[in-house]
């Protein structure tokens, strides 16, 4: 593949990042695949016309999205409604890690629950991963500062009571809910259900405003990082329930038009 567009003057396509997206709309490309068994594989490359290029980048309109931003974070934290803002920590980010805490709070930011929680394998958190850091050295929490725990397949009980039937509010949503479905999973406990599960994360994007044209969306941010460009105190970073707290915060700066510091000002 590589060859083939390379040879056809597609060269700067193999160099693209890890989630870069361009669009060739204007001028494409074009191809020859050929079956191979239950697959399709390339062919050829039409060689590069001249003056062919990606399609430019569309800057979206940004104080639209942020308006919308501010209307759903107004939505959110609105106390007469179901809302749980939910956090998890666990012993790592891969797909056979567990949950050691959760956290639960409502929009008023009354705490429902928030528990160390023992896992099959506490030992987990000093396995190595991202850049060699392990989740002891993230979260804080070892092994053994469990011993004594509520297990997780207990936890699970509490948190479908809690948590089932109502609206969902998680920082980067997609690991904390991934992360609760992978333990239902695990102890053969019935998948807990919402009505409705919101990415704070994506909200904050679109209310900061920063455009990644790279990866064609609004920049996403650390939890840390969106605090300190909304102005929002972290009271201690990686714990569960001030996890869920510093969301809740979050979504009410948005809600009342706080003013946001370019994350070039931002020391990390």
């Amino acid at each position: 593949t590589y060859n083939l567009m390379f040879n056809a003057g597609y060269a700067d396509i193999m160099i693209m990042e890890e989630g870069e997206v361009r669009n060739w709309t204007q001028h494409p490309i074009k191809v020859v695949l050929v079956k191979d068994g239950e697959w399709w594989k390339l062919d050829d490359v039409e060689p590069r016309a001249a003056g062919a290029e990606p399609d430019a980048g569309v800057m979206p309109d940004v104080a639209a999205y942020r308006d919308r931003a501010q209307r759903h974070a107004k939505m959110l934290v609105d106390k007469r409604w179901q809302v749980s803002f939910f956090d998890t920590e666990s012993t790592g980010l891969q797909d056979d890690d567990e949950m050691v805490s959760a956290a639960v709070i409502t929009a008023k930011g009354l705490v429902l629950y928030n528990e160390l929680l023992l896992p099959q394998h506490p030992e987990k958190l000093w396995r190595p991963g991202k850049n060699m850091q392990c989740a002891a050295e993230v979260n804080g929490i070892t092994p053994e500062q469990l011993t004594n725990c509520a297990m997780v397949e207990d936890a699970l009980v509490s948190l479908a009571m809690i948590l089932t039937g109502r609206v969902w509010v998680a920082y980067n949503a997609s690991f904390d809910v991934g992360l609760l479905e992978r333990e239902c999973l695990r102890y053969k406990h019935p998948l807990i259900y919402s009505l409705g599960i919101h990415d704070a994360m994506k909200l904050v994007s679109e209310y900061v405003g920063e455009w990644n044209p790279t990866r064609n969306q609004f920049q996403y941010f650390s939890l840390g990082a969106a605090a300190s460009m909304l102005d929002v105190e972290v009271e201690m970073a990686h714990s569960a329930c001030a996890d869920a707290k510093t969301t809740l915060e979050l979504l009410r700066a948005i809600a009342n038009g706080a003013p946001v510091k370019s994350s070039g000002d931002i020391p990390f």
